[in-house]
């Protein structure tokens, strides 16, 4: 066995250092890739749940708003009177305009006379009031093969801008005691839950 030279034992002596080092950081990457880890199951649950609580809340303040500034009503219709293009559970846009401005074939929501009550159908006729600004509505629905017996007298109607077949079975649940608990206590308890911070 021969003698070493100094720069060989140098040459050792540094190498332990090295491979000490090579472990430490080998037997680090483990926790480091886990930690670089996609989002788990709970946090893409609740971005959908952001997502979601957003959309709605951004409809709700678009429908309000346009409400306001276009006179929006909203009208579900609970007979088939106006199918097929109209069936049960369709929710009906309509916008406030005067009686002069309906023409035959638009689909409105008028008052019966003996109880008030909204009638969505289709105008087959129109005729002077006994004002200038009254006109006399002749409707039936698409569904029907006869006229309604009682004509409309009208100053302004609810005219249909857009029908959502379904949209109505929603808006009709938010009015049932079910409806007003996911309101009052679903909704605001899905939003505390995403708001309340997480822990890392």
């Amino acid at each position: 066995m021969g003698v070493r030279r100094p720069e060989q034992l140098i040459g050792s002596a540094v190498s332990l250092p090295t491979r000490a080092h090579s472990a430490v950081r080998a037997a680090g990457a483990g926790p480091a890739r886990h930690a670089a880890a996609g989002p788990g199951a709970a946090d893409r649950a609740r971005d959908v749940l952001v997502w979601i609580l957003g959309a709605a809340g951004a409809l709700a303040v678009a429908w309000l708003l346009a409400a306001w500034a276009f006179g929006l009503q909203l009208v579900v219709l609970t007979t088939g009177s106006m199918s097929p293009g109209m069936p049960p559970g369709t929710a009906v846009v309509t916008e406030t305009v005067r009686a002069d401005e309906l023409e035959v074939g638009d689909v409105v929501s008028a008052p019966r006379a003996y109880d008030e009550r909204l009638v969505t159908h289709r105008i087959v006729a129109i005729d002077a009031g006994d004002t200038a600004d009254e006109r006399v509505l002749t409707l039936r629905g698409d569904a029907n093969e006869e006229d309604d017996a009682q004509a409309y007298h009208v100053t302004q109607a609810q005219r249909a801008v857009v029908a959502v077949p379904g949209l109505g079975y929603a808006v009709s649940f938010l009015g049932t005691p079910q409806g007003i608990t996911v309101l009052a206590v679903v909704i605001p308890a899905a939003a505390l839950w995403v708001l309340w911070p997480s822990r890392s």
